[in-house]
């Protein structure tokens, strides 16, 4: 009976595995996240551009808060947001205006675990995946 039970409960992990990681596979396949270390929350990125309008940085902000279901608030003139969703923040920061050259910092700050694992991974990655492509457009 014992076994019958264990067996029962491998099946169902076994198949639960199977569809998550199909459903991976077809968020980055459309793009709308990508394949990152399970870590990926710990390092900050940086974005080099050319000069960039603060104002248009901020409209397409609050579209991928939009897009994403996360929370956005910060400051247009200071070009540093804060960026939240399930028991998580991150922050995307101007940090250098040097003429012809930006660059914006974007990281998370905090996150809860469970099981040592983030809670939100899965929208985390939508969030810096929607944040490099809108640095990329630039």
């Amino acid at each position: 009976m014992v076994w019958a039970i264990v067996g029962v409960v491998v099946v169902i992990l076994a198949v639960v595995i199977v569809l998550a990681n199909q459903k991976h596979k077809k968020l980055v396949a459309s793009g709308e996240i990508a394949e990152r270390k399970p870590d990926f929350m710990k390092e900050a990125e940086d974005f080099h551009l050319k000069a960039v309008d603060p104002q248009q940085v901020a409209e397409q902000l609050k579209q991928i808060a939009q897009n994403t279901g996360v929370g956005c608030k910060g400051s247009i003139s200071q070009q540093d947001f804060e960026i939240s969703g399930g028991g998580w923040v991150a922050a995307l920061k101007k940090i250098e205006d040097a003429g012809e050259e930006t660059v914006y910092r974007f990281q998370f700050l905090k996150w809860n675990t469970r099981n040592g694992m983030p809670e939100d991974a899965l929208r985390m990655n939508k969030a810096v995946t929607a944040i490099e492509k809108m640095f990329a457009s630039f």
